[in-house]
């Protein structure tokens, strides 16, 4: 048996085309009975207590492959590391093998503290596509893949997506969030924070993709996304 809980969890997740039979609803009752603690108060009383930084780093695998409509945590910290080892696993897709290392940049965006936000995707022989976001530092960006990054969320799909203008995945880190949203008829768009700040939108593979600042906020303070279509006109818009 396996005693490595990230690969039975590889080995056991669905074929990602199936994601999109599931309701946001269903998913989310899913994680929660997957993430019920069945120990009893001792048990649970027994076990040390993790710091924040351990608990957001273990969630975060989670965050490799990211179901639509969960809201995940990502591990906000940039890593000199390669890229091809950090989504190794996209070999194992089915519908695959993907290659991380024929990926490439499909659009860039200015990220946090002077760094680049970027889409990257690589496609197998059988036309599944996997798809990276990541943060990587202004040196990092200049090479042909990240290596000086931290992961923003990932997935793989067979064709990109035509389903209407709506939000898809959200992930969670100490400083950012990382987000995209199903483009529809939008083929650009706009994030405006509540203090009237505004941070970069880009489209991939029929995705609007983007981060925005993670600070303490409250249920209401959340930014909204404003979607164009080609001729400038309001395609949509909606609360993150």
């Amino acid at each position: 048996m396996n005693d490595d809980r990230l690969t039975v969890l590889r080995q056991v997740r669905p074929e990602p085309s199936l994601d999109v039979v599931w309701t946001a609803d269903e998913q989310r009752s899913v994680l929660a009975r997957i993430l019920a603690d069945r120990r009893t108060g001792e048990q649970q009383a027994a076990v040390p207590r993790r710091t924040k930084r351990a608990a957001v780093a273990g969630v975060a695998a989670l965050a490799l492959m990211a179901a639509p409509g969960l809201a995940v945590a990502i591990d906000d910290g940039i890593k000199e590391r390669a890229f091809v080892d950090a989504y190794g696993y996209w070999a194992e897709t089915l519908g695959g093998p993907v290659d991380p290392a024929a990926a490439t940049r499909v659009v860039t965006a200015p990220g946090p503290y002077d760094g680049t936000f970027s889409v990257l995707a690589s496609t197998s022989s059988e036309g599944m596509t996997c798809v990276a976001t990541v943060f990587e530092t202004a040196s990092s960006a200049t090479a042909d893949l990240p290596d000086d990054f931290n992961d923003g969320g990932s997935f793989c799909h067979e064709a990109p997506s035509t389903r209407p203008f709506g939000l898809d995945t959200i992930m969670y880190g100490d400083t950012a969030v990382v987000w995209w949203a199903h483009a529809g008829d939008a083929v650009t768009g706009e994030l405006v924070d509540t203090d009237g700040a505004v941070y970069p939108v880009v489209l991939a593979e029929g995705y609007l993709f983007g981060w925005y600042p993670s600070p303490s906020r409250e249920p209401d303070d959340r930014p909204t996304l404003v979607g164009y279509a080609a001729d400038g006109s309001e395609v949509g818009r909606f609360l993150m």
